[in-house]
Order: C-alpha cells, then sequence, then structure tokens
C-alpha cells in the first residue's frame, strides 16, 4: 500500500466549496449543507483497509449523530485506474453492504484521471480522513 501523508485542515479553515455527483447521479454541493449545525466530510473507498475496518461503526456513527443534526457527506477520489472497485459501481455496492444514510460522492475528476480532483484540490486527505465544520462552516 502506497505511503500518503496525512494532512489536516487548520483549525479555523472555512469549508471549502464543492460540486460532486452522488451515486445516483445527482450533484451535491456545499451549498446543500448550509444552515447545519455541523458536516463532516469524511474521505472513504471501498478497497481501503482502514476504511473497511471502520465501516460498521462509521455506519453507526452516522444514523445516531444525523438524528442529533450532524450533516455527513462522504467523498471517493481515487484513481479507478488503480482501484477499479473503489468507482461507482463499487461505491453503490459498498453504500448498500454498509447501510451508509448519508450522501456519497464521486469526485470523477482524479478518480478518472488520477491528478487532483475536485476534492483533492480543497481538501487535503487520504481515505479513512475527515474534516468537522461547525454551524459557520468552519474547521
Amino acid at each position: 500500500m502506497p505511503h500518503v501523508p496525512s494532512v489536516m485542515l487548520d483549525l479555523g479553515t472555512t469549508l471549502p466549496s464543492f460540486s460532486l455527483p452522488d451515486l445516483n447521479g445527482r450533484t451535491v454541493s456545499d451549498a446543500d449543507f448550509k444552515g447545519a449545525q455541523g458536516l463532516l466530510v469524511a474521505f472513504i473507498c471501498k478497497h481501503c483497509p482502514f476504511v473497511q475496518h471502520i465501516r460498521p461503526e462509521f455506519a453507526r456513527f452516522a444514523k445516531e449523530y444525523q438524528a442529533k443534526g450532524l450533516k455527513i457527506v462522504a467523498i471517493a477520489s481515487n484513481s479507478v485506474k488503480e482501484f477499479p472497485e473503489d468507482g461507482p459501481e463499487g461505491m453503490k455496492e459498498e453504500a448498500t453492504a454498509a447501510g451508509y444514510t448519508f450522501p456519497y460522492l464521486f469526485d470523477e475528476e482524479v478518480c478518472g484521471d488520477g491528478k487532483a480532483g475536485k476534492a483533492e484540490v480543497h481538501i487535503p486527505h487520504c481515505a479513512s480522513q475527515g474534516a468537522g465544520f461547525d454551524e459557520q462552516r468552519q474547521r
């Protein structure tokens, strides 16, 4: 498994703008979460062993905290050339099997050509990382 440095956004960073398709092709953007008490942006993918390890608990956590007002969105931004299972069909299988109840977005720019995608440009990440934002959209 390649080494990917973990880079966290500084506290006080404003939620970066994003607009990505979900598993059904519907565009989801940061504007869809305006007014949320809090937002967790998670970077996950089907093949990642860390994500596989936390998947059941992450799905349980999401259900519990969505009921308390937390909004959650997950983004898959891996190269499907390297990991075909991380594309939309694999994401659908993962979401169904895990019971995800939040939008799961596909960053096709990085997934399609292996270059920096829309999410990666704004939110440094590797799979199994996340960033939390408050009601003012601040980290």
